[in-house]
């Protein structure tokens, strides 16, 4: 293209210049603004066909002929009555004797000139009826013939079942067990035989482990339990000491020996 004529040419035609127009990009280009218009109302027609079709089909399917009125005058509403349902008879049910139930159990009358031995109860155990006596802790209560012969009236003998022996608390019992020399002799005891377990020393563990027991009436210690526990050792080892202690010296009720309960407080510290 000559110099002079590109001030009057168009862009395409610059962009073309010497190129194969005929190809179809120039056309295409050339022609562009044109095939956009017709795309435009193209759409902008079928936007308005579809918009107003419902319209149209609604307004043609209108019957003329038909008029829709309301009504004349105002609507009276009425009680109407209601019929009761027909009562059903209830048929009585047949009458029947009822046999009052009752707990009460015979009394048995035992006379004092016709005695029997007591037949033992099988969830108790059953004590022979021997000579008599005063009542003791040990042993049941058995009844006197007051008579002191044959010829006296007869009197029933009652055993009571034998109860199971009875643990004191130390602080309950009339007088306390004792270690042997006292509470002093008692800690010293302690101290030289309870050794610091390893793993409490290597853990820092210290506190208080409190152990109970129980003094049997001969002096021996048994049923050791932990109490409170500290863990790391202290407990087994508490318990170690404690299970293996000399004989104590009994506590005492009503001037008998008895079985103590004890709680002993032992302090782990490390200095």
């Amino acid at each position: 293209m000559e110099t002079k004529k590109i001030p009057q040419a168009d862009i395409l035609d610059i962009i073309f210049d010497e190129r194969n127009k005929s190809y179809g990009a120039y056309e295409l280009r050339r022609n562009y603004h044109k095939r956009a218009r017709k795309a435009v109302v193209v759409s902008l027609v079928f936007a308005l066909v579809a918009i107003s079709a419902p319209l149209i089909a609604g307004y043609l399917s209108v019957d003329p002929d038909i008029v829709l009125t309301g009504p004349k005058g105002p609507t009276i509403l009425t009680d109407i009555p209601l019929v009761p349902p027909p009562k059903v008879p209830v048929a009585k049910p047949p009458h029947t004797e009822t046999t009052a139930k009752t707990n009460h159990k015979p009394t048995v009358i035992v006379k004092a000139t016709d005695p029997v031995e007591p037949k033992p109860d099988p969830k108790e155990p059953f004590v022979p009826s021997g000579p008599s006596g005063p009542q003791t802790p040990e042993g049941p209560a058995i009844a006197v013939n007051p008579g002191g012969g044959g010829g006296g009236p007869h009197i029933l003998v009652v055993v009571e079942p034998v109860l199971p022996e009875k643990t004191f608390d130390e602080e309950t019992v009339e007088q306390r067990p004792e270690f042997p020399g006292g509470d002093d002799a008692l800690m010293a005891y302690l101290k030289d035989h309870i050794q610091y377990p390893k793993r409490a020393v290597e853990s820092d563990a210290q506190g208080k482990v409190v152990l109970g027991f129980v003094v049997n009436k001969d002096g021996e210690i048994d049923e050791v339990t932990v109490v409170r526990p500290l863990g790391y050792g202290c407990d087994e080892e508490a318990m170690r000491v404690v299970g293996s202690m000399p004989k104590w010296k009994p506590g005492k009720n009503n001037g008998k020996a008895v079985k103590v309960y004890f709680n002993l407080p032992i302090q782990f510290e490390i200095e």
